[in-house]
């Protein structure tokens, strides 16, 4: 009805995203803008999504935007503070990041802000604080896709179906194959620079 309203392109760019359709939500961002060149969200969306691709200078340019119009957006300080980390600039990350999480934000972009305080923290060798932020980010991502008892993905009516699937395999295994299997099955699992490969080697 209304092709020239920005807003409307933008929160297209939004649930692409969400969608994992890259592509689409580039083009939603970039159409946002033309309609409004100042747009903070689509410039940040931008941004993110050419961070993500390597595309580091255009990336920089539409942060650039982003921060002018609204230094307090969410998407626009986790791009930064991602490209502060992968320039090298570890503290400058952590700063901004801990800012980030003084304000209010979704719970995904909470978690990513502590995965990447985790990150910052791990290279500048403060192994502490980088497993409790590992850890808030984990929880944060826990208490927002906590799955109801029933219906869900990871529910209990999953888990007896997937229990009934695994039998059903058994008994198509080769005996050669089921004799050697004299053990339960060991799944190492644990936050990034835990230990995990260590203990798996």
């Amino acid at each position: 009805r209304n092709p020239a309203h920005a807003e409307s392109h933008y929160n297209l760019g939004v649930m692409c995203a969400v969608l994992k359709d890259e592509a689409a939500a580039e083009a939603a961002y970039r159409q946002a803008l033309t309609v409004d060149g100042r747009h903070a969200g689509a410039a940040a969306g931008l941004a993110s999504v050419c961070e993500a691709r390597n595309q580091l200078e255009e990336a920089g340019h539409w942060l650039a935007i982003a921060m002018q119009q609204d230094p307090l957006d969410a998407v626009a300080n986790l791009t930064q503070a991602q490209l502060d980390f992968r320039a090298g600039l570890y503290a400058q990350a952590v700063t901004r990041l801990q800012d980030l999480l003084q304000r209010p934000l979704s719970a995904v972009n909470r978690s990513l802000a502590l995965g990447r305080l985790g990150m910052s923290y791990d290279r500048l060798g403060k192994y502490a604080q980088a497993f409790e932020a590992f850890m808030q980010a984990k929880q944060a991502l826990r208490e927002h896709w906590k799955p109801a008892p029933e219906d869900q993905l990871y529910g209990l009516s999953a888990a007896s179906r997937m229990q009934k699937q695994f039998a059903t395999l058994a008994g198509d295994t080769p005996p050669s194959v089921t004799a050697a299997q004299t053990a339960e099955p060991v799944f190492l699992v644990g936050f990034p620079r835990s230990g995990t490969t260590l203990l798996d080697q």
